[in-house]
């Protein structure tokens, strides 16, 4: 059965719902895993109600765009189609980046190129791009110093294995 957004018979997830599903998580709730798990739950998009249903939406404020060169959920031809049509975009290809490039772009320093470049086009409207060279490979044996801070920031362990 289709779901449709705002229907009463088949109204969103509650909040305990929610919580119930997000206590049996592995990591955080952007985590593609987790999207198997709430997809059965939550409404489905119904494209035929929606009028501006591929169209491109008008938007003339300054705009950054992020987009992170292993990102396996926003192609990156999309990305830089989109710096295209927005006339006042400014499009930032982060290397060794996957989706949310804010949160996953770490830089030899420990800090994250991603939040800085947000940081910087909010304070300055222009993306300080000087970290982008910074910013460290992924490493899956996990015995740099960095891929140990990493770990401890995403699950609380120095050991990405355990």
């Amino acid at each position: 059965q289709r779901r449709v957004h705002g229907s009463t018979t088949n109204p969103p997830p509650t909040a305990k719902q929610l919580e119930a599903v997000d206590r049996t998580l592995f990591s955080s709730a952007d985590i593609a895993t987790v999207n198997g798990q709430i997809y059965p739950i939550w409404n489905k998009y119904d494209p035929t109600s929606d009028a501006g249903y591929r169209k491109i939406p008008k938007a003339e404020e300054p705009m950054l765009l992020l987009n992170g060169e292993l990102d396996a959920m926003t192609n990156h031809a999309w990305a830089e189609h989109a710096s295209i049509v927005y006339p006042n975009a400014t499009f930032v290809s982060v290397p060794f980046s996957g989706h949310i490039t804010v949160f996953n772009s770490l830089t030899s320093s420990g800090d994250n190129c991603g939040l800085e470049l947000l940081t910087s086009f909010l304070l300055n409207g222009i993306p300080d791009r000087s970290c982008l060279q910074s910013i460290i490979a992924p490493d899956f044996d996990g015995k740099r110093n960095e891929s140990r801070v990493m770990s401890l920031q995403l699950f609380g362990t120095e050991d990405m294995w355990d």
